[in-house]
């Protein structure tokens, strides 16, 4: 990488440019478009936008203060009124990864461990936490606040949704309120909403329309949420410009979540899925983030059969890893290796990790790809993972929110003595009983 020691003062820089005041260049004689002073440009990458599944091309990457400006060919760029440039040095650039399903309140945040800025020194610059413990939308985003200014921008949930007695509260065996919010009647269940995202802030809602199923947690029969009180969650939560994850495990919970308007199934369901169920989801829009790696090896098989007919007929997929329950503070190419083997192209599976992952939130207009206007969250990689999908580990650089960072920075920074987290109940019959 040619321009190393400028990467690392990069976001001091960039803090520096933004306080010497705006100044705009004005076109050359070529009628390029000028450019402004205060931007940082990246250069010789191999630039996959995500806009699309297609191959990359070689452009050049403008960022001024925490913006995108321009994804432009080199000879369009006049870098000559560019103050700070970063050669790639024929790496591939492409938008930062989302992981759209985390429960970082589960692992070591808690105890005041950095479990953030490894996954930021992975490439993954967005987490989408999806069920924390009851009333700690504000306490697990001061709990990250605490982790450090470097770290991965984090969205949160809040506690899940559910009926009383309902999942997640079966899968523990004391103070089973903590892991959720149960709610009754539509009353109630608007005003949850109503709670968790005017008086706590949360970025979107989690519900559980779940009642058990056998092969794993052999208890069928939980209590779950009505449809009309997931039809008054999934109302409240549009109304507030928010999305909605429904927990779900078998098709006819799927079905129940299509039926309510529910965005987005927090996973496939881990039975087959007849086809006009996933038909309905992918027509109205539906997103089914992956989480394919964390069940029994049979229930991970039917998770891929379902997402493979799911894109088949043109459903939107997102990339999640439910970390802490697979591996997580890292970049999921195994949970990427498995969309592969749904049928998505090594393209497609960038997509889904980056794009589709903007879209679940209701974030598309801010993150997921390069382009002009959007918050500039990218990676170089030095090695491209459209040849190989293992290749989205060769991270050389990471940008979030404008700020560019190296290995070498980012290893200072970081905290990697993290232990196993404990859990309060995980997934699948072969965990439960190791």
């Amino acid at each position: 990488m040619n321009a190393a020691r400028l990467i690392a003062l990069a976001p001091w820089l960039l803090a520096c440019l933004s306080a010497c005041g705006h100044r705009t260049a004005v076109a050359g004689a070529d009628n390029r478009p000028a450019v402004p002073a205060q931007t940082l440009a990246i250069i010789n990458g191999k630039v996959f936008d995500g806009t699309e599944p297609a191959a990359p091309v070689e452009h050049v990457v403008l960022v001024e203060g925490d913006r995108i400006v321009r994804v432009a060919p080199r000879d369009e760029v006049d870098l000559s009124v560019v103050p700070t440039v970063i050669d790639a040095d024929g790496g591939f650039v492409m938008p930062g990864v989302i992981d759209a399903h985390v429960h970082v309140y589960f692992s070591g945040l808690p105890r005041g461990e950095d479990i953030l800025t490894p996954w930021l020194e992975a490439g993954v610059t967005t987490l989408v936490d999806v069920g924390t413990m009851r009333h700690t939308v504000r306490a697990t985003r001061a709990l990250a606040e605490a982790s450090g200014e470097h770290t991965p921008r984090l969205f949160v949930a809040g506690p899940i949704l559910t009926a009383p007695g309902g999942y997640p509260m079966t899968r523990v065996e004391h103070d089973v309120d903590l892991y959720g919010r149960s709610v009754r009647g539509v009353t109630l269940a608007r005003e949850a909403v109503a709670d968790l995202i005017d008086l706590q802030g949360a970025d979107l809602i989690k519900i559980a329309i779940e009642a058990g199923f056998d092969r794993d947690y052999s208890d069928e029969g939980w209590p779950v949420l009505s449809p009309e009180e997931v039809r008054a969650i999934t109302g409240a939560a549009h109304e507030r410009g928010r999305k909605v994850y429904a927990h779900v495990s078998q098709p006819l919970e799927l079905r129940a979540a299509v039926d309510a308007g529910v965005d987005v199934a927090a996973h496939p369901p881990i039975s087959p899925v007849p086809e006009e169920i996933l038909e309905e989801a992918a027509r109205a829009g539906m997103v089914f983030i992956s989480t394919a790696n964390i069940w029994t090896p049979e229930n991970t098989r039917e998770v891929v059969a379902n997402l493979s007919a799911f894109h088949r007929l043109g459903g939107r997929i997102a990339l999640g890893t439910d970390f802490p329950y697979q591996e997580g503070s890292t970049m999921p190419v195994e949970e990427m290796q498995l969309l592969l083997d749904a049928g998505l192209t090594p393209a497609e599976v960038l997509v889904a990790a980056t794009r589709n992952g903007a879209f679940a939130i209701g974030k598309d207009a801010e993150l997921g790809t390069l382009e002009p206007g959007k918050l500039a969250d990218l990676v170089v990689l030095t090695a491209n993972p459209l040849d190989d999908i293992r290749n989205s580990r060769t991270v050389e650089l990471v940008m979030v929110n404008g700020r560019l960072y190296d290995a070498a920075t980012l290893e200072e920074i970081g905290n990697h003595s993290s232990p196993a987290p404990t859990l309060p109940w995980t997934r699948g019959r072969d965990l439960r009983q190791e």
